[in-house]
């Protein structure tokens, strides 16, 4: 871009490192609000740029707290919201408290 603001920089970043710290945070968040330390990840496929996010998230999450459960699943899709829906909500039976997507389109659900 030929008219780059100067304080700006773009920048690079492995999935799973995005994945940690979204997984760390969620745990620290609870840990100080006192809910149960249960967070899950939805992925769209089972590929290795998700299963990378998912598996970042899992291991900050137990960097947060040891003591954290972290639920994976995946929805076999990256647009159908029913679908990651679905897989939340299955989360949310099991006490999850923060739900990570890792499915395109399909996570606003």
């Amino acid at each position: 871009m030929a008219s780059r603001p100067a304080n700006t920089r773009g920048i690079l970043f492995r999935e799973q490192e995005a994945g940690y710290l979204s997984g760390w945070l969620a745990i620290k968040q609870l840990t100080w609000q006192k809910k149960p330390l249960v967070i899950g990840a939805v992925g769209g496929f089972k590929i290795p740029p998700v299963d990378r996010y998912m598996a970042g998230y899992k291991a900050g999450a137990e960097a947060a707290n040891p003591k954290a459960k972290v639920l994976l699943g995946y929805a076999q899709s990256f647009s159908d919201q029913s679908k990651c829906k679905e897989m939340s909500l299955l989360h949310i039976d099991q006490c999850s408290q923060v739900e990570f997507s890792v499915a395109g389109g399909c996570g606003p659900a």
